[in-house]
């Protein structure tokens, strides 16, 4: 990943050039106008010379800048070599798995504040300077079924991973649940904080333990709570629970 790209997106970049060249552009504009109604050469020489230096401006205040577009284009870069990175790793620790069903989210991971920038779009979106992307599948070894959750959290500011691969048994399922957390933010350059509420799938096992990810409030999300918790259902009537 272009890091010197990606990090450029979070910089608090000051639009001093971008105010002077549009407003550059406006002058040169009205001036060039002037002199067709007119016929005075200086209006439309003074007029050029103010367009082209705020093109210059407004293309070099451009230039300093990561787009949305273009920061979106690096994550999904990141994200196409994802299936690969959780096949190697479960080929690594298991054999013999036979995928049965598999979902898939990405999300900015808003959990940690205090490690990460936030950063709101031109498209009024807010991101934060790290993505997470889990994978999570019904598999079965040897005849068992279990869930296999894969997770890869990957900063945008420097090179900083986190990879992790949980097995569950399904007979270990607990609960699923989709959740949403609401919290204050700063974004970069802002004057003040904004909510921001993210959505989280929380899965329960039966030893206490609950593996939690960054999901989307959609249908996505919702389909795999309901798969699990439909699994743990079943089970449960044919223990007689």
């Amino acid at each position: 990943m272009d890091f010197k790209t990606t990090s450029k997106y979070f910089d608090d970049i000051s639009n001093v050039f971008r105010y002077i060249g549009f407003g550059a552009l406006a002058v040169g504009v009205v001036l060039f106008l002037l002199n067709l109604i007119l016929d005075m050469f200086q209006l439309m020489s003074m007029g050029i010379i103010l367009i082209v230096i705020g093109v210059v401006l407004v293309v070099f205040d451009s230039g300093r800048r990561t787009k949305d577009t273009d920061l979106e284009k690096f994550i999904h870069l990141e994200l196409d070599k994802m299936p690969e990175k959780a096949a190697d790793k479960m080929e690594s620790d298991r054999r013999h798995l036979h995928e049965i069903q598999k979902y898939e989210f990405y999300s900015y991971d808003f959990r940690d504040l205090d490690s990460v920038k936030v950063k709101r779009g031109s498209d009024s979106r807010l991101r934060s300077s790290k993505v997470y992307y889990t994978a999570l599948y019904y598999v079965t070894e040897a005849h068992h079924a279990k869930v296999m959750i894969y997770e890869n959290g990957f900063s945008l500011l420097k090179y900083d991973r986190t990879e992790n691969l949980t097995e569950i048994p399904e007979e270990n399922l607990e609960s699923a649940e989709l959740v949403q957390k609401t919290v204050s933010v700063m974004p970069v350059g802002a004057k003040g904080p904004s909510e921001y509420t993210y959505a989280l799938i929380n899965i329960a096992t039966s030893d206490g333990k609950v593996i939690s990810f960054p999901a989307k409030n959609d249908a996505t999300s919702d389909d795999v709570v309901a798969t699990i918790n439909r699994s743990i259902r079943k089970r449960k009537l044919e223990a007689g629970e």
